[in-house]
């Protein structure tokens, strides 16, 4: 009934705008209302971004009223960003990929464990490393904050205890391997992760609200039963989950990451391309941060989806075809299907045809 009732108080508001609408407004609008998903974050807050061509498209719902410059932690599409800096600085020819991971770091992290690791590997998740360190769970004060105290003594104290790494690397998803390439990447350069991503990403490609101490309005969180949360604090971590954004910002990202004239093309290629297998399905291979899902007689999906204990996000897209979803929730509930639903939209459901004016 409350989704029924939403639905129809956003379908008359609609009515009155359809004459200013294009075809493709009024269609995702209708894909919204009928993805049951929606309701679940439409009470709270939600923010979408529509790529098709050199179209973008926002559409803002819920108690929050979140716009386009409302910034919300991305979790985990964090990674996505690192492996797209990354690769800028590989191009700029301040860091290699082909960097091995202890010449790299800092004398005091530096493991023999790590001697045959590159910061590629790192990227694509096959350096054996866990998900998250084994000692967290001692520095844990507060759930909502995973890494609130987890701070650069309890990772040294942690990387001086690895004694070995498997030796078939397969794909692993790990925090661990992009704190690793924070760190590396502090020391290469000599500054902070947040001067560095603003300096050779934010501020390059006019993204004003991409960084790890947000200077924007954030959005208001809340966890799975609706609880109001805390801003996420990170002591660490930052380049694996601590990067804050907004929709207009990763809108203006991806289109310039589709952009065949951009400077940066690639390195931007580079990132989102795929290097290995995962273990999540046979479709699915990782590239430099991002996931790549081959689409059966189509291109690829390029796509990263991430969440904190108050808000959830995707990115998704399709270069070839200059498509993109980008959404933003207020709340930490898995707001991914609708992401996939929509971009396969824009895709016609993934058959090559022209895309919708």
């Amino acid at each position: 009934m409350r989704f029924l009732l939403i639905s129809i108080s956003l379908l008359l508001h609609l009515s009155a705008v359809t004459q200013e609408r294009s075809e493709i407004e009024q269609e995702i609008e209708k894909v919204l209302f009928k993805n049951i998903e929606f309701e679940q974050h439409v009470r709270h807050g939600v923010i979408i971004a529509t790529i098709a061509g050199d179209q973008i498209n926002y559409f803002s719902y819920g108690a929050a009223n979140p716009n386009k410059n409302t910034v919300f932690e991305t979790g985990d599409i964090s990674k996505g960003l690192t492996g797209t800096l990354l690769h800028i600085l590989h191009q700029k020819g301040k860091i290699s990929i082909n960097t091995r991971v202890n010449d790299g770091l800092p004398r005091v992290l530096q493991n023999s464990v790590f001697d045959d690791l590159t910061i590629q590997d790192l990227l694509s998740h096959t350096s054996g490393l866990p998900r998250i360190p084994d000692n967290i769970g001692q520095y844990q004060v507060d759930a909502n904050q995973p890494f609130g105290n987890y701070d650069s003594a309890a990772f040294k104290e942690f990387i001086q205890s690895l004694e070995t790494l498997p030796t078939q690397r397969e794909y692993s998803y790990s925090h661990v391997n992009f704190e690793l390439l924070k760190l590396i990447i502090e020391n290469k350069l000599g500054d902070t992760f947040d001067d560095i991503l603003s300096m050779y990403l934010s501020t390059p490609l006019g993204l004003r609200n991409t960084t790890v101490e947000t200077t924007g309005t954030l959005a208001p969180g809340h966890n799975q039963i609706g609880k109001s949360i805390p801003v996420q604090h990170l002591a660490s971590f930052q380049a694996a989950k601590g990067i804050k954004s907004s929709a207009a910002d990763l809108a203006l990202l991806i289109s310039q990451m589709m952009d065949q004239e951009h400077r940066f093309l690639s390195a931007f290629n580079a990132s989102i391309k795929p290097v290995n297998p995962t273990l999540i399905d046979r479709s699915t291979s990782i590239a430099s941060g991002w996931h790549a899902i081959e689409m059966k007689r189509y291109y690829d999906l390029i796509v990263h989806k991430g969440s904190t204990s108050g808000h959830s996000g995707i990115v998704a897209f399709v270069p070839e075809t200059k498509t993109a979803v980008i959404v933003l929730s207020c709340t930490e509930k898995n707001i991914a299907p609708l992401g996939y639903q929509l971009i396969q939209y824009l895709n016609h459901n993934w058959k090559r045809r022209k895309l919708l004016k």
